[in-house]
């Protein structure tokens, strides 16, 4: 039930935030770059076994939330074949930090590395959000789209946890929406980090649950 505070009708609980007509649900570079055998992450010696066990989640909240009518969004992290996205003097720092030599050559877009990963493509009336930088309201549309909506909430999930998730989810809570993560439907290739993020999370954003709690909302 919402509450009076300061003069605005507050929600709450979970069950007022994440009404359908009023949510979307956001999916932060579930690519093949960052999710797949042979994509970039994998090529680099990344862990994509926590990756992989929250794909089933991730594609089981989509279809439930396409069912009740909630706006998807899918985010696709996107480089350029001639870095122009990453060649300012402070991205090239963090490069040269992470000794990452190939970072220039993951999710161009047309590529195999690029695409939403297989068994999460993205349907008509589906919002797609090309982004260049961690957080996917940074230089996008995704703020028109959310307010042009009507939509006050997003439910965060997707990869990586410590990267773009946290990076998405903090912007959006600082936009004033309403941020709900759904635990067992982000990850990442360091469970240190991850577990990490995950506790800033819960003490920082409104609601961090997991997906069976969304479902039984829903």
């Amino acid at each position: 039930m919402a509450k009076k505070i300061f003069g605005k009708n507050v929600n709450l609980d979970l069950d007022e935030t994440i009404k359908p007509e009023a949510s979307a649900l956001i999916i932060v570079d579930m690519q093949n770059d960052f999710c797949s055998k042979g994509g970039h992450y994998d090529k680099c010696g990344k862990n994509l076994d926590a990756i992989k066990e929250i794909i089933p989640n991730v594609s089981r909240l989509i279809h439930h939330a396409r069912e009740r009518g909630v706006l998807i969004v899918y985010i696709q992290n996107t480089q350029s074949s001639n870095g122009a996205f990453l060649s300012s003097p402070a991205i090239a720092h963090m490069l040269k930090r992470w000794k990452d030599e190939s970072s220039l050559s993951y999710t161009l877009e047309g590529t195999w590395g690029h695409q939403i990963i297989d068994g999460m493509k993205p349907q008509e009336g589906d919002f797609i959000v090309k982004k260049h930088r961690p957080s996917a309201f940074v230089g996008t549309d995704l703020d028109m789209i959310l307010r042009s909506m009507g939509k006050g909430t997003i439910i965060v999930t997707g990869v990586i946890t410590e990267g773009c998730v946290e990076s998405t989810a903090r912007d959006g809570w600082l936009r004033d929406y309403y941020v709900v993560v759904s635990e067992d439907c982000i990850g990442s290739s360091s469970p240190e980090l991850h577990d990490a993020q995950l506790k800033i999370m819960k003490e920082t954003y409104h609601f961090v649950v997991p997906s069976k709690e969304l479902l039984r909302k829903w």
